[in-house]
């Protein structure tokens, strides 16, 4: 077996000397070429960071500091990826590697089309224009993107989440590299999907021998298709030691339900995909006639494909898209008859954790700057002592609130944007895959905190997720959607 990585005394710090934290901690491992990896552990642990320093991808970083060797085997030498200048660095990016972010909004240009994203990743290829096109088509159709036109002319905003990861999934796998570094790339996909992108990431990495290191809380993939499994543990990284998932179970209601609440009437939405300068737009129906009601006190599951309409719905349910035919009932009132003020005092009342949480956070602003915001705006007397009660609630140190967004986990942000939500004390909760980013103790976690506001405060919640089996446990209904 032969070594592509070989990592030694690896640690990273990051902040400055006074308050400098130690990330990863000494980290002695070797990776085998052609090999399926798996890298494993709790949110917060050091994962992605680990992946990061696989790049050495720390250009954005303040006060960030690096120590030891990681050694890249290529066919006839060996390369110390620490010790590469910044051009060497870049074409070791370019062309050796491929990589699948965790978290979309941090990757994908919000103002450029996913056709032109993905033949700039071609740029050391050496290809022509055209043939730079078709590959890129070629590729969207491999992950099973088949309208390879319209995806190649949208924008990031105007696909699901489903639909990015699969994007992200082509960009990493179109330089055709000798390593794919994948951070949670199946958290966002619906089971049909998430089953074919497994098979394809497989069929691919058998055919074209890369090696594949993954990080992920998919212990199920992990233990049957990895050949290697470490378990990474508050920076240390060690082999792999079986644990429990997810232990908590949602109690069933013996009571029934019977008040309407949230109700949507023969809605019908429409978007309209092009460019700005564009005289040929295409128009996509995602809801047609789409009826839906929730009980007061219900959990109602919301499940379907990536690209469905979900994420819409939750959309028109939190007030955010109100360009949609139909009615929208909130508590027996025509949202669409109210006023601004009502308008205000709605939004008090329904709350919406979304898929992505970078997408929901100011990049420049601390949590605590954000949350505290929440708490002016709401006027919530209260709030600073709930915020704190929560964030230990939670499980999340005290000092996290005084970080920018980029400096927290993708499990960190997301328990505080669940924190976010629940301030006001909403009557209604939209949850759009908010366990997807999560390790089993921390949905655990969020779960208990849901499961108390939903029995004690008669929380009313819109369940959506990919995970039938989670859902099946969590909802009193459920309701699928079809594209």
């Amino acid at each position: 077996m032969t070594a592509i990585l070989d990592i030694r005394d690896l640690n990273l710090y990051i902040g400055p000397n006074k308050s400098k934290y130690h990330i990863l901690k000494d980290i002695n491992c070797v990776f085998i070429k052609g090999n399926i990896s798996a890298v494993v552990g709790a949110s917060g642990s050091g994962k992605s960071m680990f992946l990061r320093s696989l790049l050495n991808l720390f250009d954005t970083f303040d006060h960030c500091q690096i120590e030891g060797h990681i050694l890249f085997h290529k066919k006839e030498s060996v390369a110390d990826i620490l010790q590469l200048s910044n051009q060497d660095l870049s074409d070791y990016r370019a062309k050796q590697v491929g990589i699948v972010f965790q978290q979309s909004a941090s990757v994908l240009n919000p103002s450029q089309k996913i056709g032109q994203q993905l033949v700039d990743c071609l740029w050391a290829e050496g290809l022509s224009k055209k043939d730079k096109r078709d590959k890129a088509k070629g590729y969207l159709e491999s992950v099973e993107l088949s309208d390879s036109d319209r995806y190649f002319n949208a924008y990031p905003h105007q696909l699901s989440g489903g639909e990015i990861q699969r994007v992200l999934i082509s960009m990493a796998l179109i330089t055709e590299p000798e390593l794919v570094l994948a951070d949670e790339p199946f958290s966002n996909l619906d089971e049909a999907t998430r089953n074919e992108i497994v098979a394809l990431l497989l069929e691919k990495q058998n055919k074209e021998k890369f090696t594949l290191i993954i990080s992920s809380h998919d212990l199920a993939f992990c233990r049957r298709y990895a050949d290697d499994i470490f378990q990474m543990d508050n920076g240390h990284l060690s082999a792999y030691e079986s644990k429990k998932d997810m232990s908590f179970s949602w109690p069933k209601r013996n009571e029934a339900l019977t008040k309407p609440f949230i109700e949507l009437k023969s809605v019908t939405k429409k978007y309209k995909h092009g460019g700005v300068l564009s005289f040929k737009k295409k128009t996509v129906e995602v809801l047609h006639d789409f009826s839906m009601s929730i009980l007061k006190g219900e959990v109602l599951g919301l499940v379907g494909p990536s690209g469905s309409g979900k994420s819409t719905i939750a959309n028109i349910l939190c007030g955010l898209d109100v360009n949609y035919k139909g009615q929208y009932f909130f508590d027996n009132q025509n949202i669409g008859r109210y006023s601004q003020s009502q308008m205000n005092a709605f939004r008090k009342k329904c709350q919406i954790v979304f898929q992505d949480p970078l997408k929901s956070l100011a990049p420049h602003l601390t949590i605590y700057n954000q949350l505290k915001d929440v708490i002016n705006a709401m006027q919530l007397d209260e709030g600073d002592k709930e915020l704190y009660e929560m964030t230990e609630t939670f499980k999340l140190s005290k000092d996290l609130l005084n970080k920018l967004p980029r400096q927290l986990s993708g499990g960190q942000r997301q328990r505080f944007m669940v924190i976010k939500a629940l301030l006001p004390h909403p009557e209604f909760l939209i949850c759009d895959e908010i366990l997807s980013s999560l390790d089993g103790q921390n949905k655990d976690v969020i779960l208990k905190v849901l499961c108390e506001r939903n029995v004690n405060k008669d929380l009313t919640i819109l369940y959506i997720s990919h995970n039938m089996a989670q859902v099946d446990d969590i909802c009193d209904r459920i309701i699928q959607i079809n594209s």
